[in-house]
């Protein structure tokens, strides 16, 4: 079986994205126990049997001491894994960790090449997972055929103060960057921000107050509406280059996607989204959004095209089907006959029929 440790931090932010996927694991899956670290008793390790252990965590390595416990009563019989949603902190938070040298994987929860090679180059002999995206739950974010109010709509955070190298792709941004926007983490996202905040006299623009993840007033079923009635929604890649969850949320929710594509995924979002980079000018950018916005027919069937792909290919199930498959890889036994994944019901890729082609 496979023991998932969550911390508590993660798991009390009960609108977490990762939570979501933490419990998905845990109640479709037999096999799968997950537990909060500040329910861990020592007794577990013997009364459970794991033949994997998952740390669940954010961007840190936050317990060193139940880490220390837990590698003592292991005592290298099973592997020990970390899967963290923010695994872009490479130099500032994970690998400096005092039990970061005792893991024998990580799991990324994206792809990210440049990333995940600083991983192996700072430890040769520790293996290197990623899932192929961050997923998102299309019983949540889903085409709702409600009428297009806004062209615009700007949600999320738009400044996170981090003013230290974390990993490889910092040092590109460091380089090629001048304040006032150097040490946000979100300094393309914020651009668009004040851009079309600044745009009601051109474009119907719906602004959400910035907000984290975990201060969000407008979330889930209710966000996923107000995506379904707009054209465009702002994702951006950040500073690290990463796959945000945005990207998701706004596809499969049946609404066009304004902003820059993360490298790794370029296959995926290349001709499928409004696309704008840092290099343009505010002119070149509102010019290029009023000629997609321009031809309706030709937006939707864009928009129909990636929601079909997001829905079918990176929605939960395949989630799963990739963790265990990493699971299986990372233990000493096989344990694909262990586990007894059952089929979300509910879980529907789309109402959308495959598009031919993208016009």
């Amino acid at each position: 079986m496979i023991l998932i440790i969550a911390c508590n931090y993660l798991m009390l932010e009960s609108q977490d994205k990762f939570v979501d996927r933490m419990k998905y694991l845990d109640r479709k899956c037999t096999g799968v126990t997950l537990i909060l670290n500040g329910d861990f008793r020592q007794e577990m390790i013997t009364e459970l049997s794991p033949d994997v252990i998952c740390f669940a965590y954010i961007d840190r390595m936050r317990d060193d001491a139940l880490f220390e416990q837990v590698f003592g009563l292991n005592n290298g019989r099973v592997p020990i894994c970390l899967m963290a949603i923010d695994l872009f902190h490479v130099r500032t938070i994970v690998a400096p960790s005092k039990t970061f040298h005792k893991l024998d994987a990580i799991i990324a929860p994206i792809k990210h090449e440049r990333i995940l090679n600083e991983y192996r180059q700072i430890r040769p002999d520790m293996k290197v997972y990623n899932l192929s995206s961050r997923f998102v739950d299309i019983t949540v974010f889903k085409e709702r055929r409600l009428e297009k109010k806004y062209d615009i709509l700007y949600y999320g955070n738009n400044f996170f103060e981090l003013s230290t190298n974390s990993n490889v792709v910092d040092d590109e941004y460091y380089r090629g960057s001048i304040r006032p926007h150097k040490d946000n983490f979100y300094p393309f996202r914020k651009r668009l921000y004040d851009l079309f905040s600044s745009s009601s006299d051109r474009f119907r623009v719906k602004i959400l107050k910035p907000r984290t993840t975990h201060n969000a007033t407008i979330r889930n079923v209710e966000l996923s509406q107000l995506l379904n009635q707009s054209w465009l929604a702002i994702a951006t890649c950040s500073r690290s280059d990463y796959l945000m969850d945005k990207y998701l949320e706004i596809a499969a929710s049946g609404c066009g996607i304004i902003g820059n594509c993360p490298s790794d995924y370029r296959d995926l979002f290349e001709d499928k989204i409004v696309e704008v980079t840092p290099n343009m000018s505010d002119d070149e950018i509102l010019t290029h959004v009023e000629l997609a916005l321009s031809d309706k027919s030709r937006l939707q069937r864009r928009i129909d095209s990636l929601s079909y792909t997001i829905t079918s290919r990176h929605n939960y199930t395949v989630m799963t089907g990739e963790f265990l498959s990493i699971m299986n890889q990372l233990s000493t036994k096989q344990l694909s006959c262990n586990f007894s994944f059952i089929p979300r019901s509910e879980e529907h890729t789309s109402e959308l029929q495959s598009p031919d082609h993208l016009v």
